[in-house]
């Protein structure tokens, strides 16, 4: 068959792969052109151009090929073997070889043409040096990404095992609610009316206990909704987590490969034929894995193929907890309650002015007053505070300066997961003075900024209405 550019191009490729005189994978020849008896190929690189002249002399179809520089060629004129040399140290003739077979894989070029190879010049070194130390600064960034979203995590983990507890309690006592109204319901029907006399002690016990069955459902439906706000931000996290452990892991497998950054080749070697130093990422990972914090369950093991295994036992769902459609479901079954926060029945409307008397009635619900420092509390940071207690519907007071102080009274559950928020902002506060008790709401039910010159003192007399005058005292002298 007549010889065409592209059955030399392949044959010619193919046997600089099986010889392992090219650098990388695929067809080192760029471009094949014939003319005639002559024929002119490119090669994709200057090593691998270098290399190619080894192949002079060999056999193809019928014909000795001569490769040699082109006659106008200006470059160095390496010294190089030809086919046959190539071939013996193989230990195969020239009439043995055959395309696809296979060789010995540690066999190189003669190391007289490995001393005389090009040499890493200083400009490409250090450029080759600057972006190892960028890799590995990245990869450091990575891994402090990460450790901070695991800590995050397990903080998330643990304040949604403790709304779980609570949510579970809640409706356990929701249960235990509606089987004594259920209990007084029948013991209404069967009473028999036989006069205009209504028995009004039992009337009055079913209102008590339909009361209180509104107000613990409408304890444990925001204890349900602060359940479902964590556990989504928990799923977010979780996503957030995911993301930066893939990242890592591209990133470390990425950095597996060994770069030669010798100024200067070293001598030869009879023995493995390396002529460089060596740089390789799986020391780089093993260094940056043995920094990790030991309270950081994320494990991370180089493999033989540079690969990575992270410790992901934190994405394992708990099992014990509801799951978010049960608690949207739940959400969607319970009815908001509207709840009465006055002392009693009859107690009537409770004043809601700094340092007038509350009531001590304890037919009210429990509710809990916090006192809350901070070192200054500017009029923007009193709004952020106010929008963030309305989501709790959280009320009471806030006195701006230096220092800042905010008393808050609610559900004790509120207060807790309010206080928890707090402690989670740029600036510092401090929970300085709790009390818990049942009884009806002493402040407003808006957190409210007080002003005026008789800021000081109203904030004082608020304080000392619910008991936490020695509390303030302590928290100013401070």
């Amino acid at each position: 068959p007549e010889m065409t550019d592209q059955m030399l191009k392949d044959f010619l490729g193919s046997a600089m792969e099986q010889v392992g005189l090219t650098i990388m994978d695929g067809n080192p020849i760029s471009l094949c052109e014939m003319f005639g008896k002559y024929a002119f190929i490119e090669l994709r690189t200057p090593r691998e151009a270098s290399n190619a002249l080894n192949l002079n002399n060999i056999l193809f179809m019928g014909s000795n090929l001569q490769i040699t520089r082109p006659a106008k060629y200006k470059g160095k004129f390496e010294e190089h073997m030809n086919w046959e040399q190539v071939l013996a140290r193989y230990g195969v003739k020239p009439e043995e070889f055959q395309l696809g077979q296979v060789l010995n894989p540690h066999a190189l070029l003669t190391s007289a043409t490995a001393a005389n190879a090009e040499p890493m010049d200083e400009e490409n070194a250090a450029v080759l040096k600057a972006e190892l130390a960028q890799v590995k600064k990245a990869l450091e960034i990575t891994r402090h990404q990460l450790e901070e979203s695991n800590k995050k995590s397990e903080a998330r983990k643990e304040q949604l095992v403790s709304l779980n507890k609570k949510w579970a309690e809640g409706k356990n006592e929701l249960n235990e609610h509606k089987h004594e109204l259920f209990s007084v319901k029948e013991e209404l029907k069967k009473k028999t009316v036989t006069s205009v006399t209504v028995d009004m002690d039992s009337r009055t016990e079913a209102q008590e206990l339909r009361k209180r069955h509104e107000e613990t459902q409408g304890m444990l439906r925001g204890v349900t909704e602060s359940l479902l706000k964590a556990t989504e931000k928990l799923q977010t996290e979780r996503k957030a987590r995911k993301a930066l452990e893939q990242k890592f892991m591209e990133a470390s497998v990425n950095g597996g490969f060994n770069v030669d950054l010798s100024l200067e080749p070293e001598k030869d070697s009879a023995t493995d034929g390396e002529t460089g130093g060596s740089i390789d990422f799986a020391s780089l990972r093993a260094q940056m894995n043995g920094s990790t914090d030991d309270g950081v369950k994320n494990d991370v093991n180089a493999g033989e193929e540079g690969g990575m295994e992270i410790d992901t036992a934190m994405e394992e769902d708990d099992g014990d907890g509801p799951k978010v459609e049960s608690l949207k479901d739940f959400l969607a079954r319970t009815p908001k309650a509207e709840i009465d926060w006055t002392a009693g029945a009859t107690a009537g409307a409770t004043s809601t002015t700094p340092g007038s008397t509350r009531s001590q009635d304890r037919g009210g619900v429990r509710l809990c007053r916090l006192l809350i420092r901070t070192a200054d509390l500017s009029v923007k940071d009193a709004s952020d505070v106010q929008g963030m207690a309305s989501k709790y519907n959280l009320g009471g007071f806030i006195r701006t300066g230096k220092p800042g102080m905010i008393v808050i009274e609610g559900l004790e559950f509120n207060c807790d997961i309010f206080m928890d928020n707090m402690e989670r902002q740029k600036k510092n506060y401090e929970s300085v003075g709790k009390l818990s008790e049942r009884s009806g709401r002493a402040f407003p039910k808006e957190l409210t900024l007080l002003n005026g010159d008789s800021m000081i003192t109203d904030f004082a007399k608020a304080c000392e209405s619910v008991g936490l005058k020695e509390k303030l005292e302590a928290a100013l002298g401070g």
